[in-house]
């Protein structure tokens, strides 16, 4: 059985929680090559002389100012716009430069309208071969209301394969927009749905650099992303949560609380076997020291929890010792973890401090700690504004091995009434007492 891939789509798809239960749909990803209805755009692929135009004049800065929808989902990245428009804005008649309205040209010049219809690539490159020298010259909406020409849009609005869409397709490496976006409506109404995506290798098409090109670097627009050919469950937040709990490898390790244990610790050890990693739960840190079921050359690191109210953790942000921005919340509580490698020589002062590789919560943010008489940017921590003394925390695990021998742990502390979700996820070298050095992959630690 293929391993599925969760994808919490309701930050990025803006769907509204539906009824939990079992997916209700299944669809198996397809090359791309029209929208769901007859009415909307056929997406295509550029040739190198379209992307050497679009390369050569597309503004980022412009397409950023005039699609709000696209930097939401994408930000105000150059790379990820231009490959926004190569993907999709062109094909649905988005300006990627200020000089260029497909629509306002096919106005202008009825006759290439007869020719093209809605082949919206073919109005750019006649334009920027032909029609520039030929004295075309009304190529915006402005100079048509100028001409008193009437502009008649190519395409409706609704057309448009909505950027979150095209965020989650893009995340999932495939170009199949109309079965991720029915996968999106399922899920919406049904809570999950499972887009079954056949393996795919990376491929990339480079724009060359011209002597009018406006950058030094030849950029390369990803045409599809590499993926394994696994099943993906798209679903709501609330549901994603949910089946990330069902994962056969997470396992209820303990609980968190103010009233009993504030400060909880997870062990992460080789196995006996010499074979994959395992991890423990402690509530009381004290307790590694005599855990006799423990090989101590077997440890690679652990991962500490703490809780506080969140009128003591902002009392200890504007405390001389740290004076950083208080949190977001007064009320509540504050749930913070750190990835720790033991030293060489055993004493916890001389200890590690790792990065995540992922990490997610409500009211999120990286703390500064003061350890070994240095200020580090190393707690990842919480906040549920609906927690109160008596909230009880569940705390799991979900412990692997990646392909270079590292150990993969994710923890979990949740409360499902209070809807207080924390995940983290550090990497662990694979050598007792080793220490992974922060990678491309792993997060930015800066405090927010």
């Amino acid at each position: 059985m293929k391993k599925q891939r969760f994808l919490a789509v309701a930050c990025a798809m803006a769907i509204a929680a539906g009824t939990v239960g079992t997916s209700a749909f299944v669809s198996v990803a397809a090359p791309y090559t029209q929208a769901d209805t007859p009415s909307q755009v056929t997406y295509g692929t550029l040739t190198q002389q379209e992307l050497e135009i679009v390369y050569k004049y597309f503004d980022a800065a412009y397409y950023a100012s005039k699609y709000d929808d696209v930097v939401e989902a994408l930000g105000t990245d150059e790379a990820l716009l231009l490959e926004h428009f190569v993907k999709c804005g062109i094909f649905e008649g988005r300006e990627g430069w200020p000089t260029f309205n497909a629509s306002a040209y096919a106005s202008a010049y009825p006759e290439l309208k007869d020719l093209f219809g809605r082949d919206i690539v073919k109005y750019f490159v006649h334009y920027y071969t032909k029609g520039i020298n030929e004295g075309r010259d009304i190529t915006t909406i402005a100079a048509c209301e100028k001409a008193g020409i009437k502009v008649i849009s190519l395409f409706d609005e609704d057309d448009f394969v909505s950027t979150e869409i095209y965020a989650a397709s893009r995340l999932l490496g495939t170009n199949d927009y109309a079965t991720v976006q029915k996968a999106a409506n399922s899920a919406a109404n049904n809570g999950a749905a499972i887009v079954n995506l056949p393996k795919t290798e990376t491929k990339s098409t480079e724009v060359s650099t011209t002597e009018t090109s406006t950058t030094e670097e030849t950029p390369v627009v990803s045409e599809t992303e590499e993926n394994s050919g696994e099943s993906v469950i798209i679903a709501t937040e609330e549901v994603a949560e949910k089946l990330a709990k069902n994962d056969p490898n997470y396992q209820v390790a303990g609980t968190i609380s103010l009233s009993d244990d504030r400060e909880v610790m997870i062990l992460v050890y080789k196995n006996a076997s010499g074979s994959g990693y395992s991890s423990k739960f402690y509530n009381d840190i004290q307790d590694v020291i005599t855990d006799t079921e423990i090989n101590q050359q077997g440890i690679v690191g652990f991962i500490p929890a703490v809780i506080f109210t969140a009128q003591e953790a902002n009392a200890l942000c504007e405390g001389e010792e740290y004076d950083i921005e208080t949190f977001d919340i007064k009320e509540g509580n504050i749930i913070g973890t750190e990835g720790v490698v033991f030293p060489t020589d055993n004493n916890i002062e001389n200890a590690e401090y790792l990065k995540p590789t992922e990490f997610k919560s409500n009211h999120q943010r990286t703390m500064t700690n003061y350890v070994n008489g240095i200020y580090m940017d190393n707690a990842q921590v919480g906040g549920d504004e609906n927690g109160t003394a008596d909230t009880e925390y569940e705390v799991g695990t979900i412990t692997s091995e990646d392909e270079n021998g590292n150990a993969v742990v994710t923890t979990v502390i949740s409360n499902d009434e209070t809807g207080f979700n924390y995940e983290v996820t550090y990497t662990f070298d694979g050598d007792p007492y080793g220490f992974v050095q922060p990678n491309e992959k792993q997060l930015d630690n800066s405090a927010e």
